[in-house]
């Protein structure tokens, strides 16, 4: 690992026991056997807070968008539309697309290299 993978692989493993074990205490049938999803849902968690974050993000940059309409999509900021918006450029299966996303759903990567072994 470079320095990036060193500090992902360090943060991976603070986090992912707590948020495994809060969403295991906190199911809504605690009685039954813990499901896959649950495992899923925290690694997910996990992989969102620890790769991505709102901190300077700017025109240019990749984003990935955490909220709205366009959820869970990658993109790249072509334009600032004001402080509080960005126009985002998505390709996705069904086109080309530019959207404008508030600021407040997007996040680029912590790390940009080396750390895809993680």
């Amino acid at each position: 690992h470079d320095r990036d993978g060193h500090l992902v692989a360090r943060a991976v493993c603070n986090a992912l026991p707590h948020m495994v074990l809060r969403r295991v205490v906190e199911r809504s049938k605690p009685e039954e056997p813990v499901e896959e999803k649950v495992f899923v849902k925290a690694f997910e968690e996990c992989a969102n807070t620890i790769a991505w974050t709102s901190e300077g993000v700017r025109t240019g940059m990749f984003v990935k968008v955490f909220g709205g309409v366009w959820k869970d999509k990658v993109g790249y900021v072509g334009d600032s539309k004001d402080s509080n918006s960005s126009v985002v450029i998505i390709v996705d299966a069904s086109g080309y697309h530019r959207p404008t996303i508030d600021n407040v759903h997007l996040r680029r990567a912590k790390y940009t290299g080396g750390s895809t072994c993680v």
